[in-house]
């Protein structure tokens, strides 16, 4: 059983094993979409998949077309998600199903107006028997100016009377469905929408504005796109319809079939690229490799936005992981603090990973709730000092992970740094295992939360003080909040009372202790004590640094005093560079920060 110990030959391993090598050189050259700032755009991503569903470049005679590909995507989630309400009409699905449904006269359009699609509608009913549709559509088309992300448009044959597909799809990268169309936006001066029409949703708007009549040769496909949900999201939707809905990973209106960007690499781009020479143009190959490159492309320079929108297809992953899966997990939980992992090795050796916070254990593996009973029934949680005693007394091998443990043993900066280092990899592999593999998935979704908290941000800096640069390499935030103290305590001549006077800010709201930044001052002694020098009014007298709040003692950042913070949350970094521009401004204006794309912080 590999043990903390273990832990710098295992990061030999991982740096030289062939397959991380493989996913380390795919990230050295930045995607077009990163390039020209465009990595979490809709109407980008809008743009090129209504460009590829066209089928420009592409042979129509080839047999996998890229819209018989996303046809035959949405025809297997229609399957997974109806109720009794069919998501796809039964005879066209059949049709993609048997491969006899012939494509022709293909059309595609971005920003389409949800008006001219009332247009189409109103031509399927009869102003006579079905007068009240018509004339809500009416005002439809008279007074809305919402637009649909794509709309995809083909004639169809061998699919019983349809004639015509129209596909309504709805794309959503960040942002959410919209609630209500809240402001009136009308064709005509004076008109008002309907509104039956401004209370709903957009999927729902969308849908009531184009739906065709049952008899008519025309048949519509609703269609909710995001990267947001994921193979088990799918799997639960009909158990788990209203939290899907709250969470943006599905659509508001019950009559789209939800896919996600997964289902268009693995349905559509990997199977289009298997086209073989002569039924795809080089240049259109060329196109779709680049936007594969770009939607399985880590981007991790936002905090909001750490998750890919696709994750590769990687021979082999799984074997990565369970080879080093230990690792994975000490380097998460050294950049956390009050939350940790327990592995378990019993005689057969299984291994077990279970997550705890605070003092309890949440979620023990279903294979060993028998071992531990409430009322003489299995239960989910325990404390964690029962979870491992109970565990040895049944002759498992046990082992903590959590950052205290691993500053303890002098590792917890080699690994935070590590994982500043090589988050790109960390994120696709563990990403990877999170949405492909059915025994890793949850632990592997579990892991890369804490890993890649939205909090969590890489953006490195360059430090100037007077005119004189401090950092010839971009630093992290911890370093550039320790450059901040220092050059104050040096220009102050400052001792440790003085720097916690100056520095009263609070780290961040999210600390219900209410950390202090006054609180990383402590006086220095020859046998390595860290300690308060004076009363706190919080925590006493001479609180004795422990290192398990988020900042450490770090001999090659000491100054007077300070010492370094791990900083993983943004906010607190901001609440930082706020206080020095309103409390200290003479000191704030010889201060030069500036991130790596040339932003200037301070």
């Amino acid at each position: 059983m590999i043990t903390i110990n273990d832990l710098r030959p295992e990061l030999l391993s991982f740096n030289s094993h062939p397959l991380v090598c493989g996913i380390r050189e795919k990230y050295n050259t930045p995607s077009f979409f990163e390039m020209i700032d465009k990595t979490r755009s809709e109407t980008a991503h809008s743009a090129f998949i209504s460009w590829m569903l066209k089928g420009q470049g592409i042979s129509e005679t080839t047999a996998d077309t890229p819209l018989y590909l996303f046809l035959s995507v949405l025809a297997k989630r229609s399957l997974q998600q109806e109720t009794t309400t069919p998501l796809m009409n039964p005879v066209v699905r059949d049709a993609i199903l048997s491969r006899k449904i012939n494509i022709s006269n293909v059309e595609t359009e971005t920003e389409k107006c949800v008006r001219e699609l009332a247009e189409l509608a109103y031509d399927s009913y009869d102003p006579k028997t079905d007068a009240d549709k018509c004339n809500y559509l009416s005002q439809i088309i008279a007074t809305v100016a919402d637009r649909v992300d794509i709309v995809a448009k083909c004639d169809v044959e061998n699919c019983g009377g349809i004639k015509h597909l129209i596909l309504v799809i709805e794309n959503k990268i960040d942002s959410s469905e919209g609630s209500d169309k809240t402001k009136t936006t009308a064709r005509q001066k004076g008109m008002i929408m309907p509104i039956e029409y401004t209370s709903r949703c957009q999927t729902q708007r969308y849908y009531e504005a184009s739906c065709h009549k049952n008899t008519s040769d025309t048949v519509v496909i609703y269609v909710f796109l995001t990267p947001k949900a994921t193979e088990s999201d799918f799997a639960s939707i009909h158990s788990n319809r209203a939290t899907l809905k709250h969470d943006g990973k599905i659509a508001q209106s019950d009559n789209y079939i939800n896919i996600n960007y997964q289902d268009i690499l693995n349905g559509v781009i990997d199977n289009a690229l298997l086209l073989q020479e002569g039924s795809i143009t080089k240049r259109t190959r060329n196109f779709i490799e680049e936007y594969k490159n770009e939607i399985t492309y880590p981007h991790i320079d936002n905090p909001k936005t750490h998750t890919n929108i696709a994750y590769p297809q990687i021979n082999g992953i799984e074997n990565l992981w369970k080879r080093f899966r230990f690792l994975f997990h000490c380097i998460a939980y050294s950049t956390v603090s009050n939350k940790g992992c327990i592995v378990a090795e019993d005689g057969s050796d299984t291994i077990y990973y279970t997550t705890y916070q605070g003092s309890k254990v949440s979620n023990i593996p279903a294979s060993l709730q028998h071992l531990f009973t409430r009322g003489g029934k299995p239960t989910k949680t325990t404390s964690i000092d029962n979870f491992c005693n109970v565990l040895s007394q049944n002759n498992a091998k046990v082992q903590q992970i959590n950052s205290d443990m691993l500053l303890s043993v002098g590792l917890s900066d080699l690994l935070t740094d590590f994982a500043d280092e090589n988050l790109e990899i960390l994120s696709t592999i563990i990403g990877v295992v999170k949405f492909s593999s059915s025994k890793y998935a949850d632990e592997a979704s579990e892991l890369f939360s804490v890993l890649m908290s939205n909090a969590r941000d890489n953006t490195k800096y360059f430090v100037s003080y007077k005119g004189i640069t401090l950092t010839p390499k971009p630093v992290s935030k911890s370093e550039v909040a320790y450059l901040i103290f220092k050059e104050w305590a040096k220009e102050n001549n400052a001792n440790v009372g003085r720097m916690r006077d100056a520095f009263p800010v609070t780290i961040n709201p999210y600390y219900v202790s209410g950390k202090y930044f006054l609180h990383l001052f402590y006086s220095y002694s020859p046998s390595n004590n860290y300690n308060f020098d004076g009363n706190d009014s919080k925590f006493g007298n001479n609180v004795p640094y422990t290192g398990n709040w988020d900042f450490y003692h770090d001999n090659q950042h000491e100054y007077n005093g300070v010492t370094n913070l791990k900083m993983w949350r943004k906010d607190a970094f901001d609440s930082l560079i706020n206080y020095v521009k309103n409390t200290m401004p003479t000191y704030g204006n010889n201060l030069s920060i500036v991130d790596t794309l040339g932003n200037v912080v301070l």
